[in-house]
């Protein structure tokens, strides 16, 4: 099958220009400049034959890398990678150095994922001193200020996830912080999931939190002031977590007295333990994403089991859009197949093998990346070399399966997924194999020890076969980012996600006015102009939540790493179905964000019944403007 280079309308240009581009470059010699950085770290004389083969990946469209590595490539201080993971441990000098390590990779574009689980609770002893400790809001609230500032100082803010597990005492109030608005302003929040939790839950638990070997309650404060001839007036009452009642009242009264800056309340009572439920935790995380799409949630049990490195590093955390699941200091370094072009116009079918060489061309470009990225500290550049990871993603999987005439979500597309992605990961298996034999395994490979993995366990026994003979080059291979402004560069849809939807109204500011445009999806545009049917074509509103978690399931079978994935719900979508929804997929997944319609504000998309117009309205719209409505994580700052 030929190839043309990739053709781009105004709206695509545009975002290539102002996102990626040098001056004055177009998108073929970006693909050349990219080309020619990346094959420098070849090796045998093959550096120009390597490197037109990463052009013509690019050029054609077929396998694009991630939006840092084609914006940093060739630039003096080029940073390739998109984001990274920092740990941090319960002391001065180790949150200091979050803040200085945080501050050096959002300075050179990265995004960063914290997991704050080390971090003692609000109001325990430091240094035997009591209620000193200010506890994990508070410090993320420190993290969030310095990225404000990093935000302040550039056209784009930083992205940002904090991440805290069910166990810990201080997660109700993790969860909630961001109800206030213009709070954690910079950060999308995690709450980790445990099967402990979920089989509380499900068996109606009381839920008991627990901090370095320390149970911890949940117990009822109340709250008035006794000034003048009215006794306990204004009444409130809280909940607040401690280790006993005593500690509970201690803590109260410091910190809710330092919190109310009027100084109203002056009287604190405490009036027992409240028996939390482990359904009452769960149905926060519920409503609170029924109404403003966080926190999001990750399985850690099925995170960890399936962490192909653990004999050598342990997780720490994902990623800011929760792709990419990485110890302390791991980094993301990522590149998507653009499945959509990879279908063959004559025959009606993908072209596997054309596939095939892209995997194989794109697992080789982003093995390089490792060797050819500037490191904004040390860290990073050492746990990348140790394990050598890199993240083969896709983007156009709706796009494809419109072609095909499957829709989305349905039996018929879930089998073809789960055909696709075992050849992706095969292929990619094979490529970095292939890699070992020629450069080397990863440092810290032990045959026994890698191949004892669940994930490796389920690989074809002629992949095991030769992992076990030649090693492998990259310890994990497959990450699905959203994809969010390079796909629209591309022209086709995001991620494994579906369209926003077929006909959409589009806001926009025009000199200081608000305007509106309807804007038809260009895969539903180009079916329309061709006279073909279109019934098949549903948007991302008109597929229940169960619908999107069977696509993500299915697809993570298959990938190593972890899957952004957006569940979209109608407003007033039912708590108890998103609810039960989401139990399900905890058994199968690793992590899941939901986003309700209309949770955060006037939306600039909003999807538009195609059926109110007529056919020649329709057919006009198609000819007069398309486009590709990608949403990005939930952060809105990932650039992939």
């Amino acid at each position: 099958m030929e190839f043309n280079s990739l053709k781009m309308n105004t709206l695509q240009n545009t975002i290539f220009k102002s996102r990626y581009a040098l001056p004055d470059e177009d998108w073929d010699a970006a693909s050349r400049r990219v080309a020619q950085h990346l094959s420098k770290a070849e090796i045998n004389g093959s550096y120009e034959i390597i490197k037109a083969e990463i052009n013509d990946m690019i050029n054609t469209g077929r396998f694009i890398p991630g939006g840092r590595i084609m914006h940093g490539s060739g630039r003096k201080f080029g940073s390739l990678l998109n984001c990274h993971s920092l740990g941090v441990d319960d002391n001065r000098m180790s949150i200091a150095k979050l803040v200085h390590d945080m501050y050096l990779i959002t300075t050179v574009g990265g995004g960063v994922g914290v997991a704050y689980d080390k971090i003692r609770p609000k109001g325990d002893p430091i240094q035997n001193i009591d209620n000193q400790a200010p506890g994990v809001v508070n410090e993320i609230e420190k993290i969030d200020e310095v990225a404000q500032r990093v935000k302040a100082v550039g056209d784009r803010g930083p992205a940002m996830i904090a991440s805290l597990t069910v166990n810990h005492p201080e997660i109700v109030d993790f969860i909630n912080a961001k109800l206030e608005d213009k709070k954690l302003t910079n950060h999308n929040i995690s709450v980790g999931i445990t099967r402990k939790f979920v089989d509380a839950v499900k068996n109606n638990k009381e839920w008991v939190f627990n901090f370095s070997g320390r149970d911890y309650y949940m117990w009822k404060i109340k709250k008035w002031n006794d000034e003048y001839e009215q006794p306990k007036t204004m009444a409130d009452e809280f909940l607040i977590h401690g280790t006993t009642k005593e500690k509970a009242l201690e803590i109260a009264k410091k910190f809710c007295s330092a919190d109310d800056a009027s100084g109203w309340y002056d009287q604190f009572e405490c009036i027992g333990r409240k028996k939390y439920m482990a359904k009452d935790l769960w149905d926060l995380v519920i409503v609170n994403n029924l109404t403003r799409g966080e926190p999001g949630i990750q399985m850690i049990d099925n995170i960890e089991e399936n962490f192909a490195t653990s004999y050598c590093e342990t997780f720490n955390s994902s990623n800011p859009c929760g792709e990419a699941m990485l110890p302390a200091y791991g980094n993301c370094c990522l590149g998507s197949l653009i499945l959509s072009n990879h279908y063959n116009e004559k025959t009606g079918e993908v072209d596997w093998d054309d596939l095939a060489d892209a995997i194989r061309v794109g697992v080789r470009t982003l093995d390089n990346v490792l060797e050819m990225n500037i490191y904004p500290i040390p860290e990073c550049r050492e746990a990348a070399s140790l394990t050598r990871r890199i993240g083969i993603g896709v983007m156009g999987w709706h796009h494809l399966l419109i072609k095909l005439g499957l829709v989305y979500g349905s039996k018929k597309s879930l089998a073809f997924a789960d055909r696709m992605f075992h050849f992706i990961k095969c292929h990619a298996f094979e490529a970095s194999i292939e890699l070992a034999q020629e450069k080397g395994a990863f440092p810290a490979f032990n045959a026994e020890k890698y191949l004892d993995n669940p994930f490796i366990k389920k690989l074809p026994s002629r992949i095991k076969q030769k992992i076990k003979k030649y090693g492998i080059r990259n310890a994990v291979l497959l990450s699905i980012a959203p994809t969010g402004t390079i796909s629209m560069v591309a022209g086709t849809s995001s991620g494994i996600e579906p369209i926003f939807a077929p006909v959409y109204e589009r806001k926009f500011r025009n000199g200081g006015v608000m305007q509106k445009e309807l804007v038809v999806d260009s895969m539903f545009a180009d079916k329309l102009l061709a006279g073909e049917k279109v019934d098949h074509i549903v948007g991302a509103y008109d597929i229940t939540p169960e619908e999107h978690l069977a696509m993500q399931t299915t697809i993570q079978d298959h990938i190593d790493q972890a899957i952004s994935k957006t569940i979209n719900i109608p407003m007033g979508s039912d708590i108890e179905q998103l609810s039960d929804a989401m139990l399900d997929f905890t058994e199968y997944g690793k992590g899941a964000t939901v986003y309700p319609q209309g949770s955060r504000g006037d939306e600039p998309l909003t999807p538009y019944d195609y059926k109110r117009l007529s056919e020649k309205e329709l057919l006009e719209l198609a000819k007069k403007y398309s486009g590709v409505a990608a949403d990005a994580c939930a952060t809105g700052s990932c650039d992939f």
